[in-house]
C-alpha cells in the first residue's frame, strides 16, 4: 500500500477512528489496531472494539492498493509528530532555473541532446541541456542555464 495526503488529514482520521479500538488488555490485539484499507484514491480507516465501529473516507494520491491493521495509538502519536520533521517547499518551476550554473553530466552536449545537474536546496535537479555549435560543453563542465523551456 502506497499513498499521499494531508498529515493533518490523516491524524485526524486515525485519532477518530482510534476512538473505537480496545484499550482493555486481554481482548483481541487486533481490537487495538486500526485498519487502513486503500483502493485507488480512496483510503478507508476503520477502527472497532466489536461493539463500536468508526470508518471514516479519505481522498488521497493512491499509488498501491492494499490493506493494514497498525496499533491506535502509535500510528496515530507518530502521524501527528511528523509535523516537527516535515518541511513543506514550494515546487520548482522552470523559469527559477534561469541563471543557475549546472555541471554537464553527459559526455556530449548537442543541439537534440545533454544533461546538466543542478544543485538546488539541497536536491539534485537534473536538465536537459543543448549547445550549438555541438561539443563545445563536456562532461564536468559548468554552465550558465539561460533559458529553459
Amino acid at each position: 500500500m502506497k499513498f499521499r495526503c494531508e498529515r493533518d488529514s490523516l491524524a485526524e482520521a486515525l485519532g477518530t477512528a482510534s476512538r473505537a479500538t480496545s484499550g482493555r488488555s486481554g481482548a483481541l490485539p487486533v481490537l487495538a489496531g486500526v485498519r487502513l484499507e486503500l483502493t485507488g484514491d480512496q483510503l478507508s480507516v476503520t477502527g472497532t472494539d466489536l461493539d463500536l465501529t468508526i470508518q471514516l473516507h479519505l481522498q488521497v494520491g493512491g499509488e498501491r492498493d492494499g490493506t493494514v491493521v497498525l496499533p491506535a495509538r502509535l500510528t496515530t502519536d507518530i502521524v501527528r509528530s511528523l509535523g516537527r520533521f516535515l518541511v513543506h517547499h514550494e515546487p520548482l518551476r522552470m523559469r527559477d532555473l534561469v541563471g543557475k550554473v549546472c555541471t554537464i553530466t553527459t559526455g556530449r552536449v548537442d543541439a537534440s541532446f545533454g544533461q546538466g545537474l543542478i544543485e538546488e536546496g539541497g536536491t539534485d535537479v537534473t536538465i536537459d541541456v543543448r549547445c550549438d555549435p555541438p561539443n563545445r560543453l563536456v562532461r564536468r563542465a559548468r554552465a550558465v542555464v539561460v533559458a529553459y523551456d
